[in-house]
């Protein structure tokens, strides 16, 4: 068979995002050895619409596979109605808003079918029964569409339990040399899957539940030897949920890295309550150079509304602590929570400051299908679409999607914006920033045409009013 599987461009539109799909990685490599199968990222591999159709009518696939994320719905539904046009594919979708909304997923009738929860194993498999002539229907997570027009999904198999048996990411099938950060080649890789904790705005545990697994050192330390020797990477985002959530793994993988005498520096993600000053102390040692907390809130009466268990006490001490250890810490705040009076939001707002965090991205909380906080919102009416199929608005960095019956929306915009303009002014960013982007650098041609293509939104930013 031939297998095309297709990653969407960010915001519904054709646009850089410099970033590898590791999803769609990891599910071409369980069924290129026996498939010829190739990926379109197409935030990086630039085309128009008219040209994408036409390379998908060359390739002729049998199958095609899309990786769904909210925002990028509607553009993934009208592209599946025009590659039913051109071609007798089957197309298929999975992701968090596919294992969120199945049922409204395949209530477009370009898609045939859906992958709810990890889909490694169920996707083999179901290429496999494609290929003998069968219809796949019986698949562990997959949902279709019966005779009669109803919708009916299976229910889900296991999760991986033994992550190293899957095979490392099919990264030769993806255009490596494009994807590029911090002047340097840039990669992502995971430590762990699941999420256990039960924060009422996120989604993650969709996919990959809330039990928490992990791969062995030897086995994250040959992919990361592989990118750098093969594809030159010298940057990785650690994507877990929470990176430090098994304190163990982390401590031995920056021991292990240390002795492997891999070059690379890192980013990751954790919450301000998985870290110490001696983790952090050996995640320096061992190349992090980035930390993103979920700080969320200011507020320790919104932090236990959205069960996030933790504290602005704790927050000041993780930060304290990733600053001391030489980490440079970054911060994901929300404001909009359902009651949230202005002076709340602005709370959150100058804690960031009061924090002195160099970079930080604040956003309006916005309600992910699957989350408890989507179903608070559908409960009582507040969540406006547009249209049934569209979700576009839900890209939470420059959106806001509810009313949150006190602050208006136009209103939350504009503090929003005017903590960027604030963060963008101080030296503090820039002093960091060129720290950050210049040490260890290896600059190409091309990465004059990325940042400068962040430029825009900078001016945006410090020239709005």
């Amino acid at each position: 068979m031939r297998i095309l599987l297709i990653n969407p461009p960010l915001l519904a539109r054709f646009r850089d995002y410099l970033v590898p799909p590791l999803g769609i990685a990891h599910i071409a490599a369980t069924v290129r050895a026996e498939h010829e199968t190739r990926i379109i990222d197409l935030n990086v591999e630039r085309r128009s619409r008219a040209a994408l159709l036409r390379e998908v009518g060359r390739f002729d696939p049998d199958l095609v596979g899309m990786s769904v994320t909210t925002p990028t719905w509607a553009f993934l539904a009208q592209l599946a109605g025009e590659i039913k046009q051109i071609c007798r594919a089957v197309v298929v979708c999975g992701g968090n808003h596919v294992s969120a909304l199945p049922e409204h997923v395949l209530s477009t009738s370009a898609i045939d079918y859906v992958f709810v929860g990890e889909a490694e194993d169920s996707f083999r498999r179901f290429v496999g029964e494609l290929d003998a002539g069968r219809s796949g229907v019986d698949v562990p997570g997959v949902g279709y569409r019966k005779a009669d027009g109803s919708v009916h999904v299976n229910p889900v198999g296991p999760l991986v339990e033994d992550l190293d048996r899957l095979p490392l990411p099919a990264w030769d099938l993806l255009p490596m040399e494009r994807y590029r950060g911090r002047l340097r080649g840039y990669a992502s890789t995971l430590f762990t899957r699941g999420c256990p904790y039960s924060c009422t705005y996120c989604a993650a545990h969709l996919v990959h539940g809330k039990r928490v697994r992990r791969r062995s050192v030897d086995h994250i330390i040959d992919e990361l030897r592989l990118l750098e020797e093969r594809y030159g990477v010298s940057f990785v985002s650690v994507v877990d949920d929470c990176s430090t959530v098994d304190r163990e793994l982390v401590a031995a993988f920056c021991e292990a890295k240390l002795s492997a005498a891999l070059g690379m520096e890192f980013w990751c993600n954790t919450r301000v309550d998985l870290v110490d000053p001696e983790l952090l102390g050996l995640m320096k040692r061992a190349g992090f150079a980035v930390i993103s907390y979920g700080v969320e809130s200011a507020n320790d009466d919104t932090l236990s509304r959205i069960h996030k268990q933790t504290t602005a006490d704790c927050t000041r001490q993780a930060v304290r602590w990733t600053r001391e250890a030489g980490i440079i810490p970054e911060g994901f705040l929300m404001v909009n929570f359902p009651g949230e009076t202005e002076a709340e939001m602005q709370r959150t707002i100058d804690f960031a400051f009061e924090l002195e965090l160099p970079f930080f991205e604040i956003t309006a909380v916005t309600p992910y299908p699957g989350t408890e906080y989507y179903r608070y919102c559908e409960d009582r009416g507040l969540i406006d679409l547009e249209g049934a199929d569209d979700f576009r608005k839900f890209w939470m960095v420059d959106e806001v999607v509810v009313d949150n019956g006190v602050v208006s929306p136009t209103r939350v915009r504009k503090l929003m914006g005017r903590a960027r303009r604030r963060m963008f002014s101080r030296l503090l960013f820039y002093r960091v920033a060129a720290r950050y982007f210049l040490r260890g650098a290896r600059p190409k041609l091309g990465d004059v045409g990325n940042y400068l293509s962040y430029l825009p939104r900078l001016a945006r930013e410090l020239v709005k009013r």
